[in-house]
């Protein structure tokens, strides 16, 4: 863990010297290049949500919860001054209610890619960890991701990334750290995807992803609200005092024509302060069909999104099965969750979703009523 310790002082060189080369390399290039509107592209996405769910899903075991947000809305700016430097700016904004919105820079970097051997990535960006994280929230076949991917998945950091997207493979190695704050948890995260199979009729896609992350001796625990956004987080592991973790993700996917399936497994072992280690995992199971014949477009190792192929739009039905085992020493809770859901993606910029999630939990409960089920619903439009 001497690499996480010392990674700290060298991410923030690493930063300041790829900040200055980007600043004299720029400042060389005429007016007339950088306002070139060919080096801008601006985009953004809105989603509308609304959940509907039992007693399993909320503290206070109501019989009946309805709840309508705005899940996001975002504007991403790319900006490409010279051949081998490139930049992204996203900003988002979600509200629930009054007491629950929030605006914050999602994506904030910057990235070199004139080696040959690899680029060179540094501010706020997301990890390199796990198939489902790094897919685009607009690409997901599913209104939100699974619970070991909620749960495990680092998300979004600060920090610098070295790594090359090709056809059949790709590769990241990035030290970060999650927040500003000198004490903030830091990390070394590593991915590496092939696809030994990639052609017009079939993908099939394998990946691994690692990370070692130093906790700081803070206070740690998993909450989940079961793959319901706006539900309470009604599973839990322990609460104690972690020292590091350790993540482990697997992933597989095979795309035959309008078909896919989709898997990935993540463990996490935790090592306490004071104590013997915790381990954890989780996985998730998943398969998608597009009735009327489209096929997701697969690059840079995830897959994108459809564009129909008719006047009428394109229908995609999909199921999942989702388990995390967040119990160990005889505390925590085991949960796994049964989801179908249809997707009708009206044209490439406007998509509809419903699903409908059965729950089922064991272990430490907040309640004793885990009756109930889920129904969510996404209007989602891309601009």
């Amino acid at each position: 863990m001497n690499v996480i310790k010392n990674s700290n002082t060298s991410l923030y060189i690493s930063t300041t010297l790829i900040l200055l080369m980007s600043v004299l390399v720029i400042g060389q290039a005429s007016a007339k290049t950088l306002l070139s509107e060919k080096n801008f592209d601006l985009s953004g996405q809105v989603m509308i949500d609304t959940d509907h769910y039992g007693a399993f899903f909320d503290s206070d075991a109501k019989n009946a919860t309805t709840n309508v947000e705005l899940r996001q809305a975002k504007i991403t700016i790319k900006y490409k001054p010279l051949d081998n430097w490139k930049s992204k700016l996203q900003l988002k904004y979600s509200y629930e209610d009054s007491d629950h919105n929030e605006f914050e820079v999602a994506d904030a970097c910057i990235a070199y890619t004139g080696f040959k051997w690899a680029d060179i990535t540094a501010g706020k960006m997301k990890e390199p960890f796990s198939l489902e994280r790094l897919t685009g929230s607009t690409s997901l076949t599913t209104i939100e991701r699974s619970m070991v991917t909620s749960a495990f998945s680092p998300g979004r950091s600060y920090g610098v990334k070295v790594g090359k997207n090709r056809k059949n493979y790709t590769w990241g190695l990035g030290f970060f750290q999650k927040k500003t704050d000198s004490d903030s948890t830091r990390a070394a995260t590593a991915r590496a995807t092939f696809a030994p199979v990639r052609n017009k009729k079939q993908t099939v896609h394998l990946g691994l992803s690692a990370s070692i992350r130093d906790r700081q001796q803070k206070t740690f625990q998993i909450k989940e609200s079961a793959e319901v956004h706006t539900a309470d987080n009604i599973i839990r592991s322990a609460r104690f005092n972690a020292d590091k973790l350790h993540l482990t993700g697997l992933e597989l996917a095979w795309q035959y024509q309008s078909v896919r399936f989709q898997a990935e497994f993540i463990s996490e072992k935790v090592e306490p302060v004071i104590g013997q280690d915790w381990n954890y995992f989780g996985y998730y199971l998943q398969a998608s069909w597009f009735v009327t014949g489209e096929s997701a477009s697969y690059k840079k190792g995830s897959f994108k999104g459809v564009k129909p192929t008719s006047n009428i739009g394109a229908l995609e039905v999909v199921a999942r099965y989702s388990e995390l085992d967040l119990r160990d020493h005889e505390l925590g809770s085991r949960s796994s969750i049964i989801m179908a859901g249809v997707n009708y993606h009206w044209t490439k910029n406007i998509k509809l979703m419903v699903n409908y999630l059965t729950p089922d939990i064991s272990g430490n409960t907040l309640h004793f009523d885990d009756s109930g089920d889920a129904i969510s619903a996404r209007l989602q439009l891309v601009f």
